[in-house]
């Protein structure tokens, strides 16, 4: 099995304790902490404010005086995750443009990067009018 340790508080985290824990848990128990922990790997974090949906839109966007297109990850009310492997600085402001549908005309929305990782950068929507995302949240309920 393999080692994990770590020190937090007063208590000493092993993956065998874990483990032992977990299997000592009702059946019932097990599901609910499943349930939880996929859902904060899907959303990224127990703290995020608008839930997120896995997408594959294409995002047109501009900063720093040149432009991009790459894709879209997941979306939401609040922001969306790019997948890029050009480099970015959060804070860095950007307009963004993309379509939820072909034919449909592009959605213009300012943004700031709020996260960068190897494999893209996590974008916060900046100055969202209530309108914007009503529409954004409207389109992301039909997309199942």
């Amino acid at each position: 099995m393999t080692t994990f340790k770590r020190r937090t508080g007063k208590y000493n985290i092993t993956l065998p304790r874990l483990m032992q824990l977990i299997i000592r848990m009702p059946e019932t128990q097990q599901r609910a902490l499943l349930r939880q922990l996929e859902q904060n790997q899907d959303s990224g974090s127990s703290q995020r404010r608008h839930p997120r949906k896995s997408c594959k839109l294409t995002v047109d966007y501009a900063t720093s005086g040149r432009a991009y297109s790459d894709y879209v990850q997941d979306i939401s009310t609040g922001g969306m995750f790019i997948e890029t492997r050009d480099n970015f600085s959060v804070g860095q402001e950007m307009v963004l443009a993309f379509s939820f549908f072909k034919n449909q005309k592009p959605f213009k929305i300012n943004g700031k990067v709020a996260r960068c990782g190897p494999g893209g950068i996590g974008v916060k929507f900046s100055n969202l009018s209530q309108l914007q995302e009503n529409i954004i949240a409207a389109t992301l309920d039909k997309l199942d």
